[in-house]
């Protein structure tokens, strides 16, 4: 009796054929620039690696439960970024950081924050060995957010063309985490992997490794950004205020 074809997860843009499914192919592109810096990417990519599951557990366990709600948590932290659209000038901004605005004020929508580094070569300090650029764009209906885009950018001098990884949550306030979207470049190549594709049954839990290592780990970092950037606008204004306070006193000779 003939083997029965399995479905596959999804297909590459304009392509009618089905490919065969990957985990290998799927994550080698996603976690490559992290390999070497962070080893505890390298721990995930081998967990990953060893998934033998095509589908996803439909049912989240506890620990995942669990992390869906920190998840959810840091979203709430990040709407925070409101404050920022309602201020008319941006004083200070940490090292290595733009802000970049969706629309005008007092109409903005949206806020992009970037941060970059970038790593001289040791043996010639007029040439980049490497850059980084992690960048979060957060996107309000009114006072909803609305929409979440994170985007990773490497780029390695002498290597091939730069590679980005984009993860986008298009409804980051329902009560489904799963339903992220991964998108890799590579070049010319491109993926998209849709989070809820990952396995997370029996011994090999990649979907929960994949929140706890990486995402929530981004979702942090941009947190405690937001909050560094907050204060010193805060900062700023005290100081400016203190400024006027003596320029007026100083005008009335007191």
């Amino acid at each position: 009796m003939p083997k029965k074809k399995q479905k596959p997860l999804f297909l590459k843009p304009n392509q009618n054929k089905p490919r065969n499914f990957s985990f290998f192919c799927l994550f080698d592109k996603f976690f490559r620039q992290f390999i070497i810096s962070k080893p505890i990417h390298k721990l995930i990519l081998i967990s990953l690696f060893q998934a033998s599951l095509l589908y996803a557990d439909p049912i989240p366990d506890k620990e995942e439960q669990r992390l869906d709600e920190s998840i959810r948590s840091h979203y709430e932290g990040l709407k925070k970024a409101r404050e920022l659209l309602a201020l008319p000038k941006i004083h200070t901004l940490p090292s290595n950081t733009i802000i970049r605005f969706l629309g005008e004020y007092p109409n903005r929508t949206g806020i992009k924050i970037i941060r970059y580094n970038v790593i001289e070569d040791p043996l010639d300090r007029l040439n980049i060995k490497s850059s980084e650029e992690k960048s979060i764009l957060l996107e309000f209906n009114g006072s909803v957010l609305s929409r979440i885009e994170y985007i990773v950018k490497i780029e390695e001098t002498g290597s091939s063309p730069r590679t980005y990884t984009k993860i986008l949550d298009e409804t980051p306030m329902d009560e489904t985490i799963n339903d992220l979207e991964i998108h890799t470049l590579d070049g010319i190549s491109s993926d998209l992997y849709p989070l809820s594709a990952i396995p997370n049954s029996g011994i090999n839990k990649s979907r929960n490794s994949f929140k706890k290592n990486f995402y929530l780990k981004l979702l942090q970092e941009s947190l405690i950004q937001l909050n560094l950037i907050l204060q010193l606008q805060k900062q700023t204004e005290n100081t400016n205020q203190n400024k006027r306070i003596n320029s007026l006193k100083n005008s009335l000779n007191y």
